[in-house]
């Protein structure tokens, strides 16, 4: 993830492993250093707080807002509690001032601390490794307002604490492969107890976070098995207070307790930190970098929302007023995400052909025939191919017969002129039939043909690509042929201007032009560039996609993109000498960088506005991903990549997205504008 982040220098290296969120002020805590952000004025410099006066790493932060009915009467806004390994404090801050008053370090009794826990009247709790709870009463570390409670419950892995007296706290400890549910009881004026009232079953695995939600009632949480499990917890209070004989029985315990596992949640390919509730679906981060957004709406998939550029993210806060999650990692990155009503944005689907009609062929037979290919001439017009040999317009709904030959039998490959004009269909056996539309707006279109044209050997017409209105470039089995379609019409068709022998058996998936250069994306993986005029090919790149291929190549902001189906995108830079007849040969492209994506398969590039649309499939859905904001803004379950599909967007953000599944052909629509507005958005601090 890219962006300017508010931290000083001296932090660029520092990891952040924790983070919380009081009102509208961030705390973010790296080494032993806490530094408070104003959310309000996210620009402005931060406060930097470092309450432990030897070298350690904070564990866990708490705050709480200072009313009147607290001991402090100073002017300060909050109460802060941070733990180390070894040691804790307490503070109080002026957000507006910055001032700062500490209480005294005190170190930890009986292990390495897990988390500190704020109680109301400024009281704090700390847990540790070795299942000690040690309670401290407002007035400070003094013997007769210290209680201390051992549990015997096994090493634990993470720890959440609830509650705002220590008689009504509820402490959530997680081992290995249990949750197990607390009361602190007191059972004598020096020790009491950790007593467990309720144990469950967890994922295999060391379990790194724990949250429970009471105004929900759920239970989060996260394992190193890369899940996140989701419970239904209710608790039951009995109401019982008194004090005889110097023993101290619960004000308000635990009566009882019911869990259920609501949901199991896969999808992270590394260790899983923390995942908590945010708005209406679960934010999960872990070692994978990547921050997961898993709706409650289980008809809606979970996306990668984005990530922190390859480092481990530890931990991640929501906002409920703000409506934004925070996450903090390894490479001391702190950022913050918008978060919509609805993610992802699932296309609307509506049937644009019924599939399976009769037709009788060239002997009279009668078969069955079906779509094989669909391109979109806009978002209300789509051309559409059959097993049989013929060619659909359909325009608002209505189709429209434009050719039938079943001697064809099977089109391999359809194209559209750039201006839309006319669309160029090509087949099995070197066949390029070019054909002309008209009345377009005014309901049944005009479809006349305009020529035929076969090829020099009887090749497979593998992919057609207009380079401008006047050249086109054909692929086939055994080379390239590049037309030239001026001034030609029925009596003088285009000739060949140059031929390329590719000597493989490979195919052009996508081309992009720049100048005198034409560069193409081969089917094996490999990318080429050629000049546009005289066909000398003039350079083969040596960063090359998988085997499966070369998806997509673009000119994006003065650099070259290509994507692959391995999941990853290219940048280049190319000299803008080349093609040039002064070029001079010297090395003419540079690879700038890789970058690796959330979903699997790349197949084509868009430019919208200043934005970049790369589409691809990942799994059986559709995705529509847009690098300026680094993220999937689209998806749609189309059955997957291995069918034919097309997707364009308008100059008025109407994204249209037609593919051929179980011999039907679908429509989708989607508003860029509105959702790109409307969606997760990234921002760094």
């Amino acid at each position: 993830m890219s962006g300017n982040q508010l931290r000083p220098e001296p932090w660029t290296a520092q990891p952040i492993r924790v983070i919380n969120i009081h009102g509208n002020h961030l705390f973010v805590c790296g080494g032993r250093n806490v530094l408070v952000w104003s959310l309000a004025t996210p620009d402005k410099n931060a406060i930097t707080v470092t309450p432990f006066t030897e070298e350690g790493t904070i564990t866990s932060i708490s705050c709480l807002s200072i009313n009147n009915n607290m001991n402090e009467k100073e002017d300060f806004d909050v109460v802060v509690f941070v733990t180390s390994f070894y040691c804790y404090r307490k503070f109080l801050l002026n957000f507006s001032t910055g001032k700062v008053k500490f209480y005294t370090e005190i170190e930890g009794r009986y292990g390495e601390i897990l988390i500190g826990h704020l109680l109301e009247s400024t009281g704090m709790l700390v847990y540790d490794l070795n299942n000690y709870a040690v309670v401290h009463g407002s007035s400070g570390i003094s013997d007769k307002s210290v209680r201390v409670f051992k549990g015997q419950i096994g090493a634990p892995d993470s720890v959440s604490v609830y509650g705002s007296h220590w008689e009504e706290i509820v402490i959530f400890v997680a081992t290995s492969s249990s949750v197990f549910i607390c009361n602190l009881v007191t059972k004598d004026r020096e020790i009491g107890e950790v007593e467990p009232i309720y144990v469950f079953s967890q994922t295999k695995g060391v379990i790194f976070s724990i949250n429970y939600y009471p105004k929900s009632s759920l239970i989060v949480t996260s394992s190193d098995d890369r899940s996140i499990s989701l419970w239904n917890c209710h608790l039951y209070r009995d109401q019982v207070s008194e004090k005889q004989d110097n023993l101290y029985t619960i004000k308000n315990p635990i009566g009882g307790v019911i869990v259920t596992l609501k949901a199991q949640l896969e999808g992270h390919t590394s260790r899983l930190f923390n995942a908590i509730l945010a708005g209406n679906g679960i934010v999960s981060v872990g070692e994978d970098s990547n921050v997961v957004f898993w709706p409650m709406d289980e008809t809606i998939p979970h996306h990668i929302i984005g990530n922190h550029s390859g480092s481990t993210v530890w931990s991640c806060v929501y906002s409920e007023e703000l409506s934004k999650i925070y996450t903090c990692a390894d490479n001391g990155s702190v950022l913050s995400w918008d978060l919509c009503k609805k993610y992802p944005y699932e296309l609307g689907e509506s049937q644009l052909f019924p599939g399976w009609i009769n037709s009788n062929n060239s002997e009279g037979v009668c078969v069955k025939d079906f779509p094989r290919l669909v391109k979109c001439w806009d978002h209300e017009k789509f051309v559409i191919t059959t097993n049989c040999g013929r060619v659909m317009i359909v325009n608002n709904e209505k189709v429209f017969y434009s050719m039938y030959d079943l001697t064809w039998k099977s089109y391999l490959t359809i194209a559209l002129s750039l201006e839309k004009e006319y669309y160029v269909t090509g087949n099995i056996t070197g066949l390029l039939s070019f054909n002309t539309m008209s009345n377009l707006e005014d309901g049944q279109p005009v479809v006349e043909e305009k020529f035929q044209l076969e090829l020099p050997e009887p090749e497979k017409v593998m992919s057609i690509h207009f380079l401008c209105h006047s050249e086109l470039l054909v692929s086939t089995t055994a080379s390239l042929l590049k037309y030239n379609l001026q001034q030609c019409d029925t009596t003088k068709l285009p000739h060949i201007s140059l031929a390329w022998n590719t000597k493989q058996n490979s195919n052009v998936n996508c081309v992009e032009k720049l100048g005198n250069v034409i560069y193409l994306g081969f089917d094996n993986g490999k990318i080429k560039a050629y000049n546009r005029r005289n066909g000398y090919k003039l350079h083969e790149f040596k960063i090359r996609h998988s085997k499966f291929g070369v998806g997509g190549i673009v000119v994006y902001n003065d650099t070259l993109v290509t994507g692959g189906r391995d999941s990853k995108l290219n940048f280049f830079f190319i000299d803008k000498n080349l093609g040039e007849e002064s070029y001079i040969e010297s090395e003419p492209v540079t690879h700038l960088k890789t970058v690796p994506l959330s979903f699997l398969w790349v197949g084509s590039f868009h430019k919208y506005k200043d934005d970049l649309l790369v589409c691809g499939f990942e799994s059986s859905d559709f995705i529509i991903y847009s690098w300026k904001r680094e993220q999937i803004i689209g998806r749609m379950n189309c059955g997957g990549a291995h069918r034919s599909w097309d997707f364009q967007v308008s100059e008025n953000g109407t994204g249209t997205f037609t593919h051929i599944r179980s011999g039907k052909a679908y429509k989708h629509y989607v508003e860029v504008d509105q959702y790109i507005t409307n969606c997760v958005k990234v921002k760094s601090l």
